[in-house]
């Protein structure tokens, strides 16, 4: 651009210096420099337009430039901001790892302790085994995603199991006598020790243990006022006095439930 204004300059200058040599009229001389005039305020403008939109053009570059700036820091900012996500989940999932396998042996151990718990309550009597179904029922499958509540669950199992063993229980029960009818009996669980059965009228008495292959049962009809009587203690229906009951008995006649 500036030069094309060098050379517009010299040709206007030319043409003054051809109009001067020829001894053309004055008129065609203020018309010559009229025009050179003319070209002289357009080049001028043509410049500064020019210089204006060079100004805006290098304002554009500066802006795109630190728009660039900004995007590279962004995208470096991101990347960082990825590589530490990255690397606290890999810090998380060995954290998670080890605290697995430190529990291992805690999960074996509750593992066994519902296989147990599960057996001992196949071999107790219906009324106990339906007091311990509610919360074996409440133990969850065993899935990765749920072994915490699978050992609060194990627990009340546990407590249930305990307070089971430690309490008096009074149930009605179906008892099959000497002779293999069946009678209709109340009973008293002491813990799951022994078991005390009556009939209503107190016509028929029978004493009960655990043994590995389930309960026995081995009647005790002498003992059927006595039994009555603790059952009535139990359930607030007599004054609490002392008893004798049976705790081993050896007749030859087995009653199973």
């Amino acid at each position: 651009m500036k030069t094309f204004f060098r050379h517009l300059v010299t040709l206007s200058l030319l043409l003054i210096a051809c109009c001067l040599t020829a001894a053309e009229p004055m008129d065609a001389f203020e018309e010559e420099l009229r025009l050179w005039m003319t070209l002289q305020r357009e080049g001028r403008d043509s410049r500064q337009a020019w210089e204006a939109e060079q100004a805006l053009l290098q304002d554009e570059i500066r802006l795109l430039q630190a728009t660039q700036e900004n995007l590279q820091k962004q995208l470096h900012s991101t990347r960082d901001a990825a590589d530490n996500v990255a690397q606290q989940a890999d810090e998380a999932q060995r954290e998670a790892a080890s605290r697995i396998q430190g529990l291992e042996p805690s999960l074996q151990a509750m593992t066994k302790a519902i296989e147990h718990l599960d057996a001992w309550q196949r071999q107790l009597p219906p009324p106990l085994r339906q007091l311990l179904e509610p919360a074996m029922a409440a133990i969850p499958p065993a899935t990765p995603a749920n072994q915490a509540q699978r050992f609060r669950a194990t627990l009340d199992a546990l407590a249930a199991a305990r307070d089971i063993a430690g309490k008096l229980h009074v149930a009605g029960m179906i008892i099959t006598d000497d002779n293999g009818a069946e009678r209709q009996m109340q009973v008293l669980f002491v813990g799951v020790a022994v078991a005390y059965a009556v009939a209503p009228d107190s016509s028929h008495a029978a004493f009960g243990r655990p043994e590995p292959s389930g309960w026995r049962w081995v009647a005790a009809n002498d003992h059927a006022p006595a039994i009555q009587a603790a059952i009535g203690m139990v359930r607030d229906r007599e004054p609490a006095h002392f008893l004798s009951l049976p705790l081993s008995l050896t007749a030859p006649a087995d009653v199973t439930p």
